[in-house]
């Protein structure tokens, strides 16, 4: 008798022939880009800017839509969901480089927002807040607002808050770019360690430390996507 066929994997998130043009189709900024992302992947995406990396993201994370080729989420077209903002919410976590904390919210506060989207009540968002800047640790500035916090505090939280409903992936945005190098190692090492518990990422960074730090590396050029040779990198890496 003949053995089964196992079906392949679905990706988690897929492009497919993905090409975005802007102003009229006068600005190419995306050309024929395909990828698939698994579940549990570590994967950097590395450019120039104004190659087209924020763009992608974006397509991908379901904040845009391309102008040909398709954004597949668990084999599903995005164009399928019928509310986006609850797909976001639900199964996306984004991180960027400007934080986009509420300023007049404490940290806990700030961390608890997408759970409104929840069904979590008042008692088990605040816990759930609390366990997770226990996770980024800011347990003692949790009272503290945005201004109060220094650049790496904001970024922790920025990230605490992506994290808030368990997200099957996180996306950021050039997370270290605002920070100094002592500040981005303890953000390299959130990310290694969100990683090891099977978390999926996918981080636009021009961070090479970062970069070095994925387990899959594209590089964008004009628009168009290649991927580094993973063979290179160190075991470590």
């Amino acid at each position: 008798m003949t053995e089964p066929t196992a079906s392949p994997a679905v990706p988690l998130l897929e492009a497919v022939a993905v090409t975005r043009y802007f102003e009229d189709g006068q600005v190419t900024a995306l050309k024929d880009v395909s990828l698939q992302i698994d579940s549990g992947d570590y994967v950097a995406l590395v450019g120039k800017s104004g190659s087209g990396k924020s763009t992608l993201l974006n397509l991908l994370g379901g904040l845009d839509h391309p102008t040909s080729g398709a954004i597949r989420y668990r084999g599903k077209d995005l164009s399928e969901f019928g509310d986006p903002a609850q797909f976001r919410s639900s199964e996306l976590g984004f991180v960027f480089q400007s934080f986009h904390l509420i300023s007049v919210l404490t940290a806990e506060q700030n961390v608890q927002m997408p759970m409104f989207e929840s069904s979590l009540r008042a008692p088990e968002r605040r816990e759930r807040a609390a366990e997770l800047l226990e996770r980024v640790g800011l347990t003692h500035r949790a009272r503290h607002l945005p201004q109060q916090l220094s650049v790496g505090e904001r970024q922790r939280v920025a990230i605490a808050r992506a994290l808030a409903n368990r997200p099957s992936l996180l996306l950021a945005d050039e997370p270290t770019g605002n920070l100094d190098s002592s500040t981005a190692e303890s953000i390299f090492a959130l990310f290694d360690s969100l990683h090891a518990d099977g978390m999926t990422l996918l981080l636009i960074t021009h961070d090479p430390l970062l970069s070095e730090r994925a387990r899959r590396t594209w590089t964008l050029r004009d628009g168009r996507l290649g991927e580094a040779d993973d063979d290179a990198k160190p075991e470590s890496a």
